[in-house]
């Protein structure tokens, strides 16, 4: 009778794990606390289904994928060709990857400041230390103070990723904790540059950025949301078949106003209407 009773109690406290279907959510992990905060708030909406979210990695994720060990990787790039064959030669069946959210840093100067323009490779001469005035780049005959957030953290790492690559950041760069404060910085000082999750406001100015020769683009919402600006890209998710019912409602809800914005909650960018409306098609033909 006893052992009944502890068994009751058992379940009352931990409902969300009877009866409960755990899809395996496996890859990036600067991903990992967004799909932490879905799995929050669709434990409340969809409570038969959970998330179970780990990193590794997009390499980690795909063969996760590839083995049956996840149903979901979480990708910053498309699945290479052998990722997709592995995975199909699984399940028989092609991989589902669509979008889920636009990962974007935005570089910002002071207001007074003449620049209004760099190259990738500019930023990644500037910011390793090999341009340190900004009459290099067309601007007054002034020293840059760099200003980013502290430790590369959240799209410090992404920076680093597309603009520095194998390089180190400049050891003279000054750390602040929050966007906010990386605002506030280069709003006060006009030898300033920043990055990170920056919006226009007074004191600053968001820097167009070019690829190579080619043309400057501004950082608008409209060019980070397509991922049109060179400094943001689309985050997917890679989905292996059969497509279950509870994967099926998961997915829209992610890309539903709801889930795009606990996207924007974070510091990610939410996906356009016209991405997320071919993404709900897609994984509507999905069986």
């Amino acid at each position: 009778m006893k052992v009944i009773t502890y068994i009751v109690l058992i379940a009352l406290l931990v409902p969300s794990a009877i009866g409960q279907e755990q899809i395996a959510v496996r890859g990036s992990d600067a991903m990992v606390f967004l799909a932490q905060r879905w799995a929050q708030r669709l434990q409340q909406i969809f409570p038969a289904a959970g998330l179970s979210v780990n990193g590794g990695g997009p390499a980690a994720g795909a063969t996760a994928l590839a083995s049956g060990r996840a149903q979901i990787a979480q990708m910053p790039r498309h699945l290479s060709a052998r990722e997709r064959e592995a995975v199909e030669a699984r399940t028989g069946h092609p991989v589902l990857v669509f979008p889920v959210a636009i990962e974007s840093v935005l570089v910002a100067v002071n207001a007074a400041n003449p620049v209004s323009e760099l190259s990738l490779r500019q930023l990644r001469d500037i910011y390793t230390g090999k341009i340190t005035n900004w009459k290099e780049v067309g601007g007054r005959d002034e020293a840059i103070h760099l200003i980013s957030l502290e430790s590369a953290v959240g799209g410090s790492l992404f920076f680093k990723e597309v603009v520095l690559g194998d390089d180190e950041f400049e050891t003279t760069m000054r750390g602040f904790t929050t966007p906010k404060q990386v605002m506030q910085a280069i709003a006060t000082d006009s030898r300033a540059i920043g990055f990170g999750s920056i919006t226009a406001s007074t004191g600053l100015k968001l820097v167009k950025i070019r690829m190579g020769s080619g043309t400057a683009i501004e950082p608008s919402m409209e060019n980070v949301r397509s991922a049109r600006y060179p400094l943001s890209r689309y985050l997917y998710w890679a989905v292996a078949r059969p497509f279950p019912e509870n994967l099926r409602k998961i997915s829209n809800w992610v890309l539903s106003t709801e889930g795009q914005l606990v996207v924007e909650s974070i510091g990610y960018y939410p996906l356009n209407a016209s991405d997320r409306g071919s993404a709900t098609s897609e994984i509507a033909k999905a069986r």
